[in-house]
């Protein structure tokens, strides 16, 4: 569109609803003109109060000289007025807000926004999550680690620009955070992993050119998958509930077995229903879109066959699948449950605080949580029914190399069943024991 010559701003009075005899001065510009019209209006406040008998709305719109300050009012109405016109000229399509915001960062009311160019390190981190599209989890994740460096610079009165971002400056953080909090090396691995997300970031954007930061160590340590075996969820099963009370207990135990039949996560056993449940050529399957913690997985469908011991569960339920509890809950209940069914099998649990490994032999129950569910029922799968890695990614919607971290503490049995199966290749051929 054509644009014809720009008008002029001008001031109005407004009077003040709690303020007998005075009113508010606004500064009214319509901008941004075509063969059309006026494309904005502008409508600023410039937080000055004048008596309405003070003030001479033409031709200039300026304080009566009578009035107490009238030059200095004058002079800001004429430097507003000013401005007003040399962004309007430089920005003709300025959005009206932003017009406001230029004319708050002229008179002091706001601190302008620094360019990306201009920002220290924790300024472009804060800006990263501000312009961040990622889940809220996510987010949150990101702010967990930015609130970290905020402390921590604050304590040791820095300010860090990208070129102080190395291997040196992220170990010396993870000593920081091993000392306040007693993190694991998992959490702090995970905080140096956004560190360098948010620096590469800057890279790409050829805001600096620390190359360094790529040596932050973000390796994170193996710790305990616990799974529970057949016989012990047979022997869960069976526990008996004794009085009205433990009645959510149950309801818990029968979820719980619900999670170690499918191999689901919380996210998604907990949205469970009976919609779910489909059945083709006579076999029963739960048919469910995947998540991991909110975010739905690409190719997130996953088949599950409904094995006679979880069709007893559904069975008992109409197939109406019990509402969980919320996570921390449900963990607590869990244990609860296993200590009193007397699940009790002891197993070598190892973790991380303050960054040191530690190693401890627990009873298996202190260490069951909803996610155990899933390590069970990939663990019995593998080790217990033979199923093949390839079969069970489509059915747990895990990676080949994320199934076979599954199966560490279970050398013996896989030792035990090459042997089987090779003793049995040689019964059935010319193949002979040397």
């Amino acid at each position: 569109m054509k644009r014809t010559k720009q008008s002029r701003p001008r001031y109005n009075l407004e009077p003040c609803t709690n303020d007998k005899g005075n009113a508010n001065i606004y500064l009214v510009y319509r901008y941004n003109r075509t063969d059309s019209g006026y494309q904005n209006r502008l409508k600023y406040s410039i937080r000055e109060k004048v008596k309405v008998l003070d003030w001479i709305g033409s031709p200039t719109y300026r304080a009566n000289p009578n009035y107490e300050i009238y030059e200095e009012l004058n002079e800001k109405l004429g430097l507003i007025y000013n401005a007003a016109l040399k962004v309007a000229k430089e920005r003709p399509e300025i959005p009206p807000q932003d017009f406001k915001d230029e004319l708050d960062y002229l008179l002091g009311y706001k601190r302008k926004p620094k360019t990306t160019a201009e920002m220290s390190f924790l300024e472009y981190f804060k800006d990263f999550i501000r312009h961040s599209e990622n889940h809220d989890r996510t987010i949150q994740k990101y702010n967990g680690v930015y609130n970290h460096l905020v402390k921590y610079t604050t304590e040791k009165k820095i300010d860090p620009s990208f070129d102080d971002i190395t291997g040196d400056f992220a170990k010396e953080f993870r000593n920081w955070i091993y000392k306040k909090y007693k993190s694991s090396a998992n959490t702090t691995a995970k905080h140096s992993t956004v560190i360098k997300q948010v620096m590469r970031d800057a890279e790409l954007k050829g805001l600096h050119t620390n190359l360094k930061y790529k040596l932050i160590e973000s390796k994170r340590t193996k710790t305990s998958k616990h799974y529970l075996t057949l016989s012990e969820l047979d022997k869960i099963s069976k526990h008996v509930f004794d009085n009205d009370e433990d009645q959510k207990l149950e309801k818990v135990r029968d979820i719980f077995l619900i999670a170690c039949y499918t191999g689901l996560r919380y996210s998604d056993f907990s949205v469970l229903q009976k919609e779910n449940i489909i059945e083709s050529e006579g076999i029963k399957m739960i048919d469910i879109e995947q998540y991991k913690g909110r975010d739905k997985r690409n190719d997130s469908q996953i088949l599950i066959p409904i094995l006679p011991d979880l069709d007893k569960i559904l069975t008992k339920y109409n197939y109406e699948v019990p509402k969980a509890y919320t996570s921390q809950k449900m963990n607590a209940f869990i244990k609860e449950i296993l200590e009193d069914a007397k699940i009790n099998r002891i197993v070598k649990h190892y973790s991380s605080v303050a960054g040191k490994q530690t190693e401890s032999n627990v009873p298996v129950w202190s260490k069951t949580t909803n996610h155990t569910a899933r390590y069970t029922f990939i663990d019995i799968m593998l080790n217990e029914y033979n199923i093949h890695p390839t079969h069970l990614a489509k059915i747990t919607g895990q990676t080949l190399d994320v199934l076979l971290g599954y199966e560490r503490g279970a050398k013996d049995r896989n030792a035990k069943k090459v042997y089987n199966q090779v003793i049995e290749k040689i019964k059935s051929s010319k193949l002979r024991a040397i």
